[in-house]
């Protein structure tokens, strides 16, 4: 039987747990996360009990872990257990400091103070009118009583730093929980620090000798002929992980992934990510893939958003998931309000999302002609992707059109016109613009790209060779 693990962090500390969740894939683990097991509705605390049943848990320990109510109820379910610690794997994040006394004590002090306020809170309220607000109050207290004793038990352990752990691939935990397969999943994991691709392919020449028609190993050599853009060959060895394992839903998704994205047969891609999903049903990104193959390709907008808000139920923090559904909403249903909420919802669970901001951008000028806001995400995605042609051409126009405010325009034109430099099309709309707007102090460099613009493509000619001309 596998064994699971239980992965508790801090929603602050969700690249760490990304970055572990995606490293033990290939160990045939049953890892247990939040964003794959909480439904849409369900219940956060039922599924936080889980934490006492589950083979081993994972505990990513950081400022911001010992300072959640979420994360410190897993705690003190986890105390409950008399194998508490032989059950939990503890990991410190690089930048906390628990192991003096007066490095602990201001978590004690924290909760203390959390503790307090509600409590003073609480005074004037009856307690049969606030049933929910003194339960939070018993769990404060015992959050309070139980911190010492967790941080003075985890600081006397020999919990490793994440960095630690990331640069020995984790096999510190491996050999102790006594993953059967460890010589080869550290072996896979390693292939990542092998920068040329020639010595990556010795090394896993190596790992097939030893462990010859192993699905993990043909997992692993489609995956990095991927890398290398050798799609085919990426195909061959999916399907014979396949063969070796029908049940590694893995392979399923990423031999859907080039079937549709290379080799364009959507029907047989859509039955690779349903054969992903049926094997593993929280496999959320192969709703999200499903739903752009019927909404774009398969010419099915209607079953694509199914499979989006399928992707919501199981992980309402989908951000990819809302990103989709807004554009599906804005393009292919004419439901400005419904994509204006989508994109919305992605920002908020991913503020790094630039392609979410850019087409929020969008949607608030052209549709709710919100230029104040509409400026602003725009500027946001241009801080995340600062060459993205796109927003570029795009805040251009805005600050063209609506704020009149031709100069700043102009850097941003002229921005994108150095990563756009081959179409006479840019060359063309952007000399219209320096004659229409800034003819008196940039008539020169207008003729300039008026006739790079002809040299690309004869079509692009002004009404007559002064460039006076009306629009």
């Amino acid at each position: 039987m596998k064994q699971t693990i239980f992965i508790s962090y801090s929603w602050a500390d969700t690249d760490i747990a990304d970055i572990i969740d995606k490293n033990f894939e290939p160990t045939g683990l049953i890892i247990k996360r939040d964003i794959r097991e909480i439904v849409y509705k369900g219940s956060i605390k039922d599924y936080m009990k889980q934490v006492r049943s589950t083979d081993f848990v994972l505990l990513i320990i950081s400022d911001a872990f010992l300072k959640s109510s979420n994360a410190m109820f897993e705690v003190l379910e986890l105390l409950k257990e008399t194998t508490f610690k032989n059950k939990i794997l503890p990991i410190i994040v690089d930048d906390l400091r628990i192991y003096k006394p007066e490095e602990r004590i201001k978590y004690i002090t924290y909760w203390n103070d959390k503790y307090n306020e509600l409590k003073k809170q609480l005074e004037d309220v009856n307690v049969t009118d606030a049933i929910e607000l003194y339960s939070d109050l018993k769990h404060y207290e015992s959050i309070r009583r139980s911190i010492d004793e967790f941080l003075k038990i985890i600081s006397d352990m020999n919990s490793p730093k994440f960095s630690e752990l990331k640069k020995g691939n984790f096999q510190k935990i491996f050999d102790y929980i006594g993953v059967s397969d460890r010589t080869l999943i550290n072996g896979i994991l390693a292939l990542k620090g092998f920068e040329l691709s020639e010595e990556r392919d010795i090394e896993i020449d190596k790992l097939e000798a030893k462990f010859p028609n192993n699905s993990k190993i043909y997992f692993t050599k489609g995956y990095y002929a991927f890398v290398q853009k050798e799609i085919s060959k990426s195909s061959y060895f999916y399907n014979r992980s396949i063969e070796l394992d029908p049940s590694f839903s893995s392979s399923y998704f990423n031999l859907g992934y080039n079937v549709d994205v290379y080799d364009k047969n959507y029907e047989e891609a859509e039955k690779f990510y349903l054969k992903a999903i049926e094997l593993e049903p929280t496999i959320t990104k192969a709703y999200t893939n499903l739903s752009i193959l019927y909404s774009t390709k398969l010419n099915d907008p209607k079953r694509g958003n199914e499979y989006l808000l399928k992707a919501l139920e199981i992980n309402p923090y989908d951000s990819v998931a809302h990103y989709n559904l807004g554009i599906n909403f804005q393009k292919d249903f004419n439901d400005s309000e419904k994509a204006k909420y989508h994109y919305e919802q992605a920002i908020a669970i991913d503020e790094d999302f630039a392609d979410a901001r850019h087409n929020y951008a969008v949607l608030l000028w052209k549709e709710f002609n919100q230029f104040a806001d509409a400026k602003f995400q725009f500027e946001e995605a241009l801080r995340l992707q600062p060459n993205n042609k796109n927003t570029l051409e795009q805040l251009g126009s805005l600050l063209e059109i609506e704020y009149k405010h031709y100069i700043t325009a102009k850097t941003y034109y002229d921005r994108f016109i150095s990563i756009e430099p081959n179409t006479a099309e840019n060359h063309y709309e952007y000399a219209v613009f320096l004659m229409l707007h800034l003819r008196d102090s940039y008539k020169e460099l207008a003729i300039k790209h008026h006739n790079i613009a002809l040299s690309m493509d004869s079509t692009y000619k002004f009404n007559d060779s002064e460039f006076i001309f009306e629009l």
